[in-house]
């Protein structure tokens, strides 16, 4: 497992920092770990094939959090056999989702699922043999989740490929 820290910088990108983003890179599949403008640009400097993209964790939907996800999912959908993208986010993520895909031209192949997470406490919401990834509500007063992902027992997951990228 890779962790890439794409941005840290909340709401207004520096000329050294992007708006919020992160990815895991696991067996060739990449999770994102919400989706901020510029999180493209910063997977290409960080040497992340922005079609392995599977699945997208969207904390809540404020702009610095998934300004970037119209510009990656038409990549990922004009790609050459793009593959299904999981968009797992607070309730009333598939009418942010849908209002997002209406407000462009969307010409795309990209198969697009949507998830809307409402745990009441720490719940998993996704899980495999080798990781599972869970959502836990904020205490903003508004839908903010947090996410955690543990990996199983067994699953190899080195200090050394902990990468970082502001």
């Amino acid at each position: 497992m890779e962790f890439h820290i794409l941005g840290t910088s909340s709401m207004v990108p520096t000329k050294e920092r992007n708006v919020t983003g992160n990815a895991l890179v696991h067996k060739g599949e990449i999770i994102l770990f919400d989706c901020g403008e510029g999180t493209q640009r910063q997977m290409n400097i960080a040497g992340l094939n922005r079609t392995k993209v599977s699945k997208i964790l969207i904390s809540h939907w404020h702009g610095d959090h998934v300004a970037g996800l119209i510009g990656l999912l038409q990549t990922i959908g004009n790609s050459e056999n793009p593959a299904p993208v999981r968009i797992f986010g607070p309730v009333g993520s598939r009418q942010f989702m849908g209002n997002l895909m209406r407000s462009v031209v969307w010409d795309t192949r990209c198969e697009i699922e949507v998830e809307e997470l409402d745990p009441q406490g720490v719940e998993c919401f996704f899980e495999n043999r080798e990781y599972r990834i869970l959502a836990a509500p904020s205490t903003t007063g508004f839908p903010v989740w947090v996410f955690a992902l543990r990996r199983r027992a067994g699953s190899p997951c080195l200090p050394r490929n902990l990468m970082h990228l502001v």
